[in-house]
């Protein structure tokens, strides 16, 4: 989010900045200094979400994105066998709405929280796979999913394989 305002006054950017903007920028304003401002954002959200990608954990530029991430995260392991967790609630407990926790999380991780939400999940069942001797039924309700064929479906579409074959 990028603040285009006349307010120039420490207090403003501090709120502006507190509030979740990535930028503040004060009128007149330069086209110049704002398109590289935006490409600058944007090449950082890019790298970002390469790093995401490869690594599964944070790699937030900014403080407030990382700790934003954890808070997401440990809400979501809170809530990792709650097959009813939902995005308005996870937004509820963070603060935001679910348009502002869908676009926070989509600009941070390329991914939507119900994305991540199965990602994170996925994850944990492929750890209980390695871990405990646990059925994959077992292991699909205690991560959240309601029916195993489901949870088998959207482990082979992240992992390559069937549930079964993990071990």
């Amino acid at each position: 989010m990028i603040l285009l305002t006349a307010k120039s006054l420490e207090d403003h950017r501090a709120e502006g900045y507190d509030s979740g903007a990535d930028a503040y920028i004060s009128k007149p304003f330069s086209e110049k200094v704002l398109l590289s401002r935006i490409g600058n954002l944007l090449k950082s959200r890019i790298l970002l979400k390469e790093h995401y990608l490869e690594t599964g954990e944070s790699a937030a530029s900014k403080p407030q994105e990382n700790d934003f991430l954890s808070r997401f995260r440990a809400r979501v392991q809170a809530h990792l066998a709650d097959e009813e967790l939902n995005v308005e609630q996870l937004g509820s407990e963070l603060g935001l709405s679910r348009v502002q926790l869908y676009r926070k999380v989509k600009a941070l991780t390329g991914y939507s929280p119900v994305e991540l939400i199965r990602i994170t999940r996925l994850k944990a069942a492929d750890s209980l796979l390695k871990t405990t001797d646990k059925t994959v039924a077992e292991i699909a309700y205690a991560v959240g999913f309601a029916t195993p064929s489901y949870f088998s479906k959207c482990y082979k579409e992240l992992f390559g394989r069937q549930p079964g074959e993990r071990r």
